[in-house]
């Protein structure tokens, strides 16, 4: 018969099926619990980062008259990065950029339409977007 005490042979050696149950060991119930957690921690985590956006913004300043929304970019380092079809974040409202042009001194601004109430507004333009598994598994980035 073979020895299954683990002790190369200086162990006693399994001669009936009623003794396998000293050799047995059964988990307990917590171990149980604990994996279970730690699965549905790793599944949660996964389905958390393939659903998150990281957005990468600049901040700008958006002058609205009429239907239309300027927005002045300030950073000048931010100004090459802005392109249409970027997303503009002003409060809850959300619109795309339509075209980007030069100012006489050098700066970039960029257009849009809104339905926002003419004035002067503190706004974002967000010119990159990273889901957090891409970054977690292979760092490719997908721009707004």
């Amino acid at each position: 018969m073979k020895n299954l005490s683990g002790n190369n042979g200086k162990g006693r050696q399994i001669t009936s099926p009623d003794q396998l149950h000293d050799y047995l060991h059964v988990t307990s119930a917590s171990v149980w619990i604990v994996l279970v957690a730690v699965i549905l921690l790793l599944i949660v985590s996964l389905i958390w980062s393939a659903n998150t956006t990281i957005d990468s913004y600049t901040d700008a300043t958006a002058k609205v008259t009429g239907k239309s929304m300027v927005v002045t970019i300030d950073d000048p380092a931010m100004q090459n990065r802005i392109k249409s079809g970027m997303t503009i974040l002003v409060g809850d409202t959300t619109t795309k950029v339509t075209s980007i042009g030069h100012s006489a001194d050098g700066n970039a601004f960029a257009v849009a339409a809104t339905n926002l109430a003419d004035g002067t507004y503190a706004a974002r333009i967000i010119y990159k977007q990273e889901k957090v598994l891409s970054l977690l598994f292979n760092g490719e980035q997908q721009s707004a």
